[in-house]
């Protein structure tokens, strides 16, 4: 037994040295955690093999659960990782105590190597060191849930690939780097509802053939910009509730596509455009796209020195826009006399444009003001300015 796991720590050490990124941190941090790992299999084995697991559990309560050994060493007000416990744990809770982080080799320095589940929910957490999760090669469920934690770090899951469920659910994760979760073969559940996630690239669950529930409901998301069904052949179910959804032409086929898989439990709301706002995606027929003006363009002043003019406003959108020109807080064709027309508008619609050429009969210098052209559609509206400037050549 004292051979069996005396050997287990030399392999890890070995692993340890040899991996490419600890290479580099030997020199820069905590060099005593090396011998640790052999003082402790020297100095505990013995006793282990006298006192059995269970005694050797520090302030923690160490019994069968699951089918596994486990420690619960949950609101214990601890603020480091307990030392001295079992190295036949093969599962721990953490939950309810003030780490503030996870440092660098936490458990591997403990010998706690066979770890199949660790909770450590409502810690405090704010960081992850990239490499506090090494030696868990054996870990199965992560639960970091209710935390302070903002980014996970790229390299986390480097030397866990054993993983099946990770939970960083209640967090303040802003994003995710793309090759976060790369390599976890056998990972079948993500968790990261209840965070700031604003964005998500598709590529992130690529290669991650076993999974089959992705949870990012309640964060910041407002556009799918990739099929995870594409990656993710197993995948089931798919919790997007509780984001700022836009629902317009530019999301309609992904949106469609999740819904024709039946991947939803609640059906996302969308929050975007106004005219669709509180509907769920089941319940949009038609997907609007905002008015997109092409002439003029943002910002354009114009010098006359002929005698009319013409300005074009040319716009697209899903349904097609109404166009239209303003001046002086007034819409030309509509709030205009017509008596002795200053104005004439003309409209006309060609493919997916429409057009409103509004042509200004002998300008002069009263003619030279702002000229807004507005597209606006069941979505929303768009507006483009001229600016008038009348020049002297005409004035004389």
């Amino acid at each position: 037994m004292r051979y069996f796991i005396l050997r287990n720590y030399l392999v890890i050490l070995i692993l340890f040295l040899f991996h490419r990124r600890t290479r580099k941190i030997i020199k820069m941090r905590n060099i005593y955690a090396f011998f640790t790992v052999i003082l402790f299999a020297t100095n505990s084995t013995g006793n282990q093999e006298v006192e059995g697991w269970t005694q050797s559990c520090n302030k923690c309560t160490c019994m069968w659960m699951n089918g596994r050994k486990a420690a619960n060493c949950s609101n214990l007000h601890l603020h480091e990782i307990p030392s001295n416990l079992s190295t036949e744990i093969e599962e721990i809770d953490l939950s309810g105590n003030s780490f503030h982080d996870l440092g660098i080799i936490s458990f591997l320095r403990n010998g706690y190597i066979n770890i199949k589940v660790l909770r450590c929910q409502n810690c405090r957490l704010a960081e992850i060191d990239d490499i506090a999760l090494e030696g868990l090669f054996v870990l199965k469920k992560l639960d970091l849930s209710k935390n302070n934690i903002q980014r996970i770090p790229r390299y986390t899951f480097d030397l866990t690939l054993s993983l099946v469920s990770l939970n960083f659910s209640f967090n303040k994760i802003h994003s995710l780097e793309i090759t976060t979760f790369s390599g976890l073969r056998y990972l079948e559940e993500i968790l990261l509802n209840d965070n700031k996630i604003s964005f998500v690239d598709g590529v992130i669950f690529e290669k991650l053939p076993s999974l089959q529930h992705i949870n990012l409901a309640n964060n910041e998301l407002k556009q799918v910009v990739a099929d995870f069904m594409e990656n993710s052949p197993k995948l089931n179910r798919l919790d997007l509730q509780g984001n700022p959804w836009i629902c317009d032409c530019r999301y309609e086929g992904v949106q469609k596509r999740f819904l024709r898989k039946k991947l939803f439990t609640v059906t996302p709301i969308c929050a975007e455009p106004s005219s669709l706002k509180g509907k769920s995606w089941s319940e949009v027929d038609s997907y609007p796209c905002d008015p997109s003006i092409s002439k003029p363009p943002t910002i354009t002043s114009i010098e006359i020195a002929s005698m009319n003019l013409t300005l074009t406003c040319k716009a697209t959108g899903i349904p097609p826009p109404e166009v239209y020109w303003i001046t002086d807080g007034k819409t030309i064709g509509r709030d205009f006399e017509n008596r002795a027309p200053k104005y004439i508008t003309s409209e006309a619609t060609k493919g997916n444009y429409t057009w409103n050429n509004l042509t200004i009969i002998n300008v002069d210098d009263g003619d030279q003001r702002e000229y807004k052209c507005i597209a606006q559609n069941s979505g929303q509206s768009n507006e483009h300015n001229v600016t008038l400037i009348v020049t002297k050549k005409l004035q004389l």
